[in-house]
């Protein structure tokens, strides 16, 4: 339970304001108490951290409510544990009457009585358009900067005060039973709709995988929550800074879309880079197109839509988000099915996290076409088989280079436009590829497609109007 604790105050009226402080008022119109003067674990823009005021993590558990974040006399932001184990400061200059405010732009400041800053912090996404910010001390005892992103409808991280998660007091080591008291409680009560991202360490990841004993693909492992909600466990090979990782991995985890495999958390601790995400099924494509009889599963209804379900995502990433995303490695290997075969991409957006990864738009273009190359023909190895498909294609026998482990025929006219789609996307010329909204829009039969020219072969560049225009159905 929860009390102003202004029963003998004479109030007669309460007040939530547009910045989020509650204020309570006497007949007069003025304030007998605000919440902006009594924070409890967060902070908003507008409001300040003075001298001798606190901040206490959320008592979810009898551990996390003995973090705090305390302003000392002289001026400086101490992250403790109890009293007396201090983790993190500011380690500003020692200075008296100074408050700490977050701003409107995504900044940490400690200002003096005149407002001039004497010490910042930016959030990553500092001076962009954000319409809500919030300062937190989380209950894992780490104080984190939280823009809103619209488009997810999430909270996203863009500032942390302890890079390295276990140099918060009782995270790791010789308290790692400790942590695991509130993080077990908090696995537990996760659900595949919880927003936010699990930071988990390594001897988490051991725990939830058994020892990394269920391998589901390259460096791919299976693994359960305490609330036996299955997940799946990817270790990266990176040697990206932690800080850019964390960066990115908040980027990842803010993307949403019915054909992207939900990322739920991570590990970054001991030098390892481990993503967690939702676990999908059926598995990957790959498994499918490999083995003649999983192969069978995939009609070619369902190919067809895992073709486009794979376009949708792609499409989503390159113009759906804040910023463009790209795949950067899309393969069958990363493309799994839900119980209904419908598909979903994963290890998106780690162009970020891979340096010497390919990030650029016609990549993705080009692996979209290879998929669905494969799809139609059965043939993982489409170097092997893109001239002899393309030479069937123009000689008008289509039908010869398709997947002969496909029960119940295909349509003609939709392998008509898988071939054409896939040959645009494969055109060696990168600027004679379609973009992925129109790869969209021809998959749909919403867009027509003229025949390509061969994709093996250097060509010169014809006009953009050339290569796709606009109809109705037919």
């Amino acid at each position: 339970m929860w009390t102003s604790k202004t029963s003998r105050s004479a109030v007669v009226s309460a007040l939530l304001r547009d910045d989020g402080n509650l204020v309570l008022l006497d007949e007069m119109g003025s304030v007998v108490w605000q919440s902006f003067d009594n924070p409890s674990d967060t902070i908003l823009p507008g409001q300040s951290l003075s001298i001798y005021k606190t901040l206490r993590a959320a008592s979810k558990n009898s551990v996390s409510s003995y973090y705090s974040l305390y302003m000392n006399a002289s001026g400086q932001l101490q992250l403790r544990w109890e009293s007396d184990v201090m983790y993190w400061t500011s380690r500003n200059p020692s200075m008296s009457n100074l408050s700490a405010v977050l701003t409107s732009d995504g900044i940490l400041q400690l200002v003096d009585q005149t407002l001039k800053p004497m010490w910042s912090v930016f959030g990553d996404d500092h001076n962009d358009a954000v319409n809500f910010r919030l300062l937190r001390l989380d209950v894992d005892g780490n104080l984190r900067m939280y823009s809103w992103e619209a488009v997810s409808k999430s909270w996203r991280s863009v500032w942390q005060a302890v890079e390295n998660q276990c140099n918060v007091f009782a995270t790791c080591g010789e308290h790692e039973e400790e942590n695991m008291i509130w993080k077990k409680a908090a696995l537990a009560c996760m659900t595949s709709n919880s927003k936010g991202l699990m930071m988990l360490s390594f001897t988490e990841i051991k725990e939830i995988t058994g020892n990394f004993k269920h391998q589901i693909g390259p460096k791919t492992y299976r693994g359960v929550l305490p609330n036996h909600q299955p997940v799946a466990i990817k270790e990266l090979e990176t040697t990206i800074e932690e800080r850019k990782f964390r960066a990115a991995v908040s980027k990842i985890g803010s993307i949403h879309h019915r054909n992207l495999v939900k990322l739920n958390g991570y590990c970054c601790e001991l030098g390892k880079k481990i993503l967690v995400y939702e676990y999908v099924k059926n598995g990957s494509v790959h498994n499918y197109m490999e083995d003649d009889e999983l192969s069978k599963r995939l009609t070619w209804r369902r190919r067809l839509n895992i073709c486009l379900g794979v376009a949708r995502a792609i499409c989503y990433l390159h113009t759906g988000c804040r910023e463009f995303v790209s795949h950067g490695t899309l393969k069958c290997e990363n493309v799994v099915l839900d119980k209904n075969y419908e598909a979903k991409v994963s290890e998106f957006g780690l162009g970020i996290v891979h340096p010497e990864a390919s990030c650029v738009r016609e990549k993705d273009v080009e692996d979209v076409g290879k998929m669905l190359l494969i799809l139609v023909t059965g043939c993982l190895q489409v170097g092997e088989v893109c001239e002899l498909a393309y030479k069937e294609w123009i000689q008008g026998r289509p039908e010869r280079v398709v997947d002969n482990r496909i029960d119940g025929g295909v349509d003609r006219e939709e392998l008509e436009r898988m071939l054409r789609t896939a040959f645009w996307c494969l055109q060696s010329d990168e600027r004679m590829r379609p973009s992925m909204g129109e790869v969209v829009k021809v998959l749909e039969g919403t867009l027509t497609v003229d025949p390509p020219p061969p994709p093996f072969a250097s060509q010169s560049l014809p006009a953009k109007e050339a290569l796709l225009e606009s109809s109705s159905e037919p």
